[in-house]
């Protein structure tokens, strides 16, 4: 007992091993989940970009701009699924100016394209440290840093195991177990490296009741865009618009507070996404009238 390294037979130490390789993980695991389940009662009543963002991510709340700023005749939009500001007007909330900004003034641009650049505007930032001070939404910043922490301990295991071998070796003793449990060590380091990506922000416990709160919103194309996306929006010839485009696969990279797929629920996807929507193909007829109209306007179908 006394010639083995460290005073360990090597059946004990694979034993104290296999435990530092379970206990990073499990205690990785426990710690983003007590992230995720902050306790706290969700406001009554949250805005209605809070809520967007909820349902939907970034992208879901873009996309609830645009419906707003279309029912408002701040936009417009094409058979070919593009936007066009119909004046100089900008809107009072943040998030619709922002959105509004994108448009541009000179140029149209597609849907998709603007709500790929509104993803990334200081106003949707923003929006995301809102949710995430009012415990509605995970903060992204602390589960990274949970398993960078954990892959850090991994690197530790390993050297503890490279340590343990040469002296093993040293001694004459065999060291076959210990090296399979160190390439296990090493796998499990690098999924834990790559948790530490950037990933969509999730809501917690209360962030989930919250989200209810957008069936008592008023009936009406934002409430029905905010929870079903814009190919659901209640203007026929809007759908029309955003259904019947030459379609363009968007490959999104990851939002600094998540990236989120079109029409998904943002719980489902992933950190970069495909989804088809409107195409970046030119003209194409107005869907409505001159003016401040376009497809902003009511008729339902």
């Amino acid at each position: 007992m006394n010639g083995n390294p460290w005073g360990l037979s090597g059946p004990e130490f694979l034993w104290i091993y296999a435990g530092l390789l379970i206990l990073p993980a499990l205690a990785g695991a426990i710690a983003v989940r007590r992230l995720r389940s902050a306790n706290r009662q969700p406001p009554d009543h949250l805005p209605v970009y809070h809520l967007a963002y909820l349902t939907g991510g970034p992208w879901r709340t873009a996309e609830t701009a645009i419906a707003a700023l279309l029912e408002s005749e701040h936009l417009r939009i094409d058979s070919s699924s593009r936007l066009y500001k119909t004046g100089t007007r900008r809107p009072t909330d943040p998030i619709e100016r922002a959105v509004f900004d994108t448009v541009g003034s000179a140029s149209s641009r597609t849907v998709a394209s603007v709500v790929d650049a509104a993803m990334y505007t200081g106003s949707m930032t923003q929006l995301r440290v809102e949710l995430e001070n009012a415990g509605l939404l995970a903060s992204e910043t602390g589960r990274r840093r949970i398993w960078r922490f954990v892959t850090a301990a991994y690197g530790a295991v390993l050297v503890l195991g490279i340590v343990r071998a040469v002296a093993g070796t040293s001694a004459g003793y065999p060291i076959g177990y210990l090296v399979l449990m160190m390439v296990a060590v090493v796998v499990a380091g690098a999924l834990t490296l790559w948790l530490t990506r950037r990933r969509p922000s999730r809501p917690t416990e209360a962030g989930w009741r919250a989200r209810d709160g957008a069936a008592a919103l008023p009936e009406g194309p934002v409430r029905t865009v905010l929870i079903s996306g814009l190919t659901r929006h209640p203007d026929r010839e809007i759908r029309v618009a955003m259904r019947l485009s030459r379609p363009r696969v968007i490959r999104r990279p990851a939002h600094p507070g998540g990236g989120y797929a079109a029409h998904t629920p943002f719980f489902l996807a992933g950190g970069s996404q495909c989804s088809s929507v409107g195409g970046d193909s030119g003209g194409g007829s107005s869907c409505g009238g001159g003016g401040g109209g376009g497809c902003g306007g009511g008729g339902s179908a």
